[in-house]
């Protein structure tokens, strides 16, 4: 596999950014200073006017930082991109739940969990994505559990150390790559085309209260995306299917978005809350954000013949 090709996961405790890399994984030119697309990258400003239902996402994406002019002025000048963002990774603390066999919940502290998520499509030897892995520390009776859940492809696994020991958790594959697809920037993925001139299909916007609203169709299940006065992700409704509670609703909230990066102009929420049939799942309090950050998702062998 070659170091250009990215995206899931490249843990907590050394994490290494290599954003030329994304470029090469991407086929996107950055002309920036010292080789570092970041300077290469203009303010967002007002998005380019795009009436109809396409405008409102397009909004979206230009609110969260998305779509923009990737290699402006230059030679190769490209088009602003919709899936301008192909990856994040954040670093949070809070509380989690995990639902037990019998209507019973494992809640925990964490101090602090790392995620990576990958939204392109790559497929080369092991290395897979759209892919996730959430990396943390479970405390919830005063013995700290580390945990790792990742998926990736067609496969999903749970890791005793980072890219260790790994055991297939082939149920938790459809609730793990939905999240995905139901974070900030998956949401645009899923809404619009790269090039950001065309819905996907199924996708329907319309105004609830006064705010926009666009419904996402998301592994075959409607995903009802509301927006919030600055056109950003504030409260995501759906269905997922979970091994252990069976078909639920899911509600995430999104909210504080912020520039982490500082004049990168990528925004993503400083508080992401997340119910399960009312019971709240998840609150977390976000502390560190990357865009594109260099992440990879090898299949572990064993997880690889689970899948088949």
């Amino acid at each position: 596999m070659r170091t250009s090709t990215k995206r899931i996961l490249s843990l907590a405790g050394g994490v290494t950014f290599a954003f030329l890399g994304i470029a090469n994984a991407q086929n996107l030119t950055f002309p920036g200073v010292g080789g570092d697309p970041k300077h290469a990258l203009t303010p967002p400003g007002d998005p380019p006017p795009t009436p109809g239902p396409l405008g409102v996402v397009k909004a979206s994406s230009w609110a969260l930082g998305i779509q923009r002019l990737v290699n402006p002025g230059g030679p190769n000048n490209a088009p602003a991109r919709a899936h301008g963002v192909n990856g994040i990774m954040f670093t949070a603390s809070g509380t989690m739940s995990e639902p037990k066999a019998g209507g019973q919940w494992t809640d925990c502290k964490v101090s602090k969990v790392v995620t990576e998520m990958t939204y392109y499509t790559f497929s080369q030897g092991v290395a897979k994505s759209p892919g996730t892995r959430w990396d943390f520390t479970c405390d919830a009776s005063g013995k700290p559990e580390r945990k790792i859940f990742v998926a990736a492809g067609d496969a999903a696994w749970n890791e005793q150390t980072p890219g260790g020991s790994a055991t297939a958790a082939m149920d938790m594959l459809s609730d793990r790559l939905t999240h995905i697809w139901l974070s900030p920037h998956g949401l645009i993925w899923a809404a619009i085309n790269d090039k950001g001139d065309a819905l996907a299909k199924g996708v329907t916007v319309s105004q609830e209260g006064g705010k926009d609203v666009f419904n996402i169709p998301i592994n075959g299940v409607m995903a009802k995306v509301t927006l919030d006065a600055d056109k950003r992700p504030a409260k995501v409704e759906t269905k997922i299917k979970h091994p252990v509670l069976g078909e639920v609703p899911v509600e995430i909230t999104y909210s504080d978005y912020r520039d982490f990066e500082r004049a990168y102009w990528v925004y993503f929420p400083e508080r992401i809350v997340e119910k399960i049939n009312g019971k709240t799942v998840l609150d977390l309090k976000v502390s560190e954000f990357h865009a594109n950050p260099y992440s990879v998702f090898p299949v572990p062998s064993n997880v690889m013949r689970a899948s088949k």
